[in-house]
């Protein structure tokens, strides 16, 4: 076997009795010119260790000091940036092995490096693929970067390609453990795109089969452990998750072995809770002086509703590392925990508390006041939720309004149509920076075609038709909202082109409907007020906004609708009166009625399949299996009180179950996907709701369920007859047509 595949187990080991208060001791006290050497040496092995254990926290911390007194140790830095990529700091890490990479284009450590970083980086697949290319081309026998181009393949080409790879690797390379790791993620992550649960048991095989291999390989145990997790299949991922946290001091491994406590079934919170202390107190006695370990351990505390807990040890990092990233993310939890407040304040009681809200305010205005920032995303969703605290303010001052806009402009970095399109609205509603809202829309425009071509890039979508969808549905909101800036301009003329441009793009935006709505009531207006006696013209503008409002209205969507006010409001200025309005609203309700059940009910699937087979717990304990329903109709609705859609549904299905709650041919049921099951119970008793609730225990992921809210129509035979994906606002109404057209069959 080559020199450089004996993975260097002596060098491990030694590693490992290395101390990190020697180390650091090393660098103070000062050393002869052998005893740096063999101290480097040692640190390097460290730092090697420190990223296989996903100490990434220690591994910055360590690197940092020794990269800094030896730059020139190249597998050092190397080792050092690695730790720093995977420590949420990828673009400072990628421009550090840049720079290294400038003073020495030959060594092979230097690519390894740049190609480590870039990994995390997004936006960069080339230069990774190059860099780990390079890499490897220069020391073909070293297994850390033959583990990196694989690694690198897989993220930046496809799992297939990091797969082959392997497979033509020399076989005594390829059936190496650390290889075989990398070809276990690529066959599971592979089993995800094509949604095939052997592929899966497949991977889960080769993670058991690399434990046997080496016992103590941390990867080996945690990631199947986290895939298990995110699966649902708790009781399995436990073990590995729980041996995991012994192998590592991370706070991230630790995390997720939380998780999984908090994810078992059969034992109650205060055996949860009290195994998770436990581990959180031995935690801190090793790791208590580390940012991130801090930062983890208030997580969960929120988890635990242990608010005591949770406050003193945020305060406690936030005053012994103010200036780090893990107190940066701290202060996000913190004012994400009083927008919830204020959130269901005003859920409970119709209005918002005053002191709260400034409360809100004040902590938005503080975080911005700080210094520095390490990711520049969440000074973005700083600006982005003070933005929207702002934008209903008829009295804010419209320089600072601006001033909100264009910060969550340049650092929110993700949702484009707030940006773009919600932030330059808000501008225009408030006759203010006229052209700076103008210019943000046009940069959205390019910004978002850029976005959809690097989702098409990276495999997001599955055809052209979907490309094509989200593009148009993202230039639909930034032409409407470039209309509605020259509405409030009074460039009327450029104004309806846009706004025609956003409808042609995209038929039912609810905002588009309701701003032409109201284009054309204020061309009316304007006709009326110039003495326009052309009755046939001003009858097409009533008629145009008329037909938006109406469109808008009858349009199914979360939250406020503009156009119902507005439409209610038109038809008085139409009619003079209120009076008729309800029965004028219930013959174009009957209209839309129509359309929408011929819809829902030619949504069929045209070559139905039984569903999977299932024996689910519910939350009260009881086992329930699919065998015991057959011969009935059934409706199997996915959620989770994780899910926003799903929760804004929630009414509207109690009212659905309640339909058919004595119906002996219907049955209908939820399978629940929380994390932890004892999160489920008190929501649906604060709810008051009582519809039948199964755990799920990694069913939904295999029968292929990846939307939530996902609902199940299945005929007697077991068959799945109809599919809805996404929110339904008439939900009891339309869930109700798809089980009487089922009904109606059996017949």
């Amino acid at each position: 076997m080559r020199t450089e595949l004996r993975f260097n187990a002596a060098a491990s080991k030694l590693a490992r009795s290395v101390a990190l208060l020697a180390v650091f001791s090393a660098v103070v006290g000062g050393t002869t010119a052998v005893q740096a050497q063999e101290s480097a040496a040692d640190v390097t092995a460290r730092l090697r260790e420190l990223y296989w254990l996903r100490d990434f926290d220690t591994g910055t911390q360590l690197g940092e000091v020794w990269c800094n007194r030896a730059p020139n140790n190249h597998e050092l830095c190397a080792w050092y940036l690695q730790n720093m990529a995977r420590n949420r700091a990828e673009d400072s890490a990628a421009a550090a092995a840049a720079r290294m990479l400038e003073t020495d284009s030959t060594s092979a450590w230097n690519w390894f490096a740049l190609a480590g970083t870039l990994n995390w980086t997004e936006g960069r697949r080339d230069e990774a693929l190059e860099a780990s290319e390079k890499a490897v081309s220069l020391a073909p026998d070293h297994l850390d970067f033959l583990h990196m181009r694989a690694e690198v393949l897989r993220t930046h080409e496809s799992n297939e390609a990091a797969i082959a790879y392997i497979d033509g690797l020399p076989p005594d390379v390829a059936q190496h453990p650390t290889i075989q790791l990398r070809k276990a993620v690529a066959i599971y992550f592979m089993s995800n795109e094509t949604h095939d649960a052997e592929m899966a048991e497949e991977a889960f095989a080769l993670f058991a089969r690399v434990r046997e291999l080496d016992p103590t390989n941390l990867s080996a145990h945690f990631l199947p452990g986290s895939y298990l997790g995110n699966m649902r299949r708790t009781a399995e991922a436990l073990p590995l998750l729980r041996r995991s946290a012994e192998l590592s001091q991370s706070s991230q491994v630790h995390q997720f072995y939380w998780r999984a406590v908090l994810g078992q079934r059969e034992v109650g919170p205060e055996e949860k809770r009290a195994e998770i202390e436990a581990d959180i107190e031995s935690l801190l006695e090793v790791r208590g002086s580390a940012p991130y370990a801090l930062l983890a351990v208030a997580n969960v505390y929120e988890q635990l509703q242990l608010e005591d807990k949770l406050i003193a040890i945020e305060q406690r990092l936030l005053d012994q590392f103010p200036d780090t990233q893990a107190a940066e993310w701290a202060l996000v939890s913190r004012y994400r925990r009083m927008r919830t407040k204020l959130s269901e304040q005003k859920e409970a009681t119709g209005s918002e508390d005053p002191g709260l809200r400034e409360d809100y305010r004040q902590a938005l205005v503080s975080f911005l006041e700080r210094h520095s920032f390490h990711r520049a995303t969440l000074r973005g969703d700083a600006y982005r939720s003070l933005f929207y605290l702002l934008r209903n303010e008829e009295d804010v001052d419209p320089d600072y309004l601006y001033e909100v806009v264009d910060g969550m402009a340049r650092y929110e970095g993700i949702n484009l149509h707030v940006m773009y399109a919600l932030g330059p609205v808000e501008l225009a509603e408030h006759n203010t920076h006229f052209r700076e809202a103008e210019q943000l829309v046009r940069v959205g425009l390019t910004k978002a075609t850029e976005r959809a071509d690097e989702y098409k890039e990276y495999g997001r979508f599955d055809t052209d038709g979907e490309y094509e969808e989200y593009v148009h549905r993202m230039h639909g909101m930034m032409y409407d909202a470039l209309g509605w800036i020259y509405f409030n301009e009074g460039r009327l003329d450029e104004a309806e082109a846009e706004l025609l441009r956003a409808y042609e793009l995209q038929h039912e935006n609810i905002t588009n409907l309701y701003h032409l709505g109201r284009f054309y009531e204020k061309r009316y207006d304007l006709a009326l007020e110039a003495g326009e006696a052309d009755v046939e013209l001003l009858g097409g503008f009533m008629d145009s906004a008329e037909q938006y409002y109406i469109k808008g209205v009858m349009v199914q969507r979360p939250g406020n609708n503009l156009n119902d006010d507005a439409l209610k409001e038109f038809y008085e200025k139409r009619t003079a009166s209120t009076e008729g309005f309800e029965e004028y609203l219930a013959d174009a309700s009957n209209l839309d009625r129509e359309r929408r059940m011929q819809k829902t009910l030619g949504e069929r699937i045209e070559e139905p399949k039984p569903i999977e087979p299932f024996t689910l717990t519910d939350i009260n304990g009881v086992a329930f299996s699919s065998d015991s329903l057959s011969g009935k109709i059934l409706a199997i609705n996915f959620w989770g009180t994780w899910c926003g859609p799903c929760v804004v549904e929630m009414p509207e299905f109690q009212k659905f179950h309640e339909q058919y709650r004595d119906d002996d041919a219907v049955v209908v049921l939820t399978v629940n996907n929380d994390q932890n099951p004892d999160d489920v119970p008190p929501w649906m008793d604060r709810h008051q709701y009582d519809f039948a609730v199964l755990l799920d225990d990694g069913y939904a992921r295999s029968a292929g369920v990846q939307v939530y809210p996902t609902t199940w129509f299945v005929d007697a035979d077991g068959m799945l007859v109809f599919l809805k994906q996404g929110w339904s606002e008439s939900l009891a109404e339309e869930f109700g047509w798809r089980v009487e057209a089922l009904r109606e069959e059996r017949r």
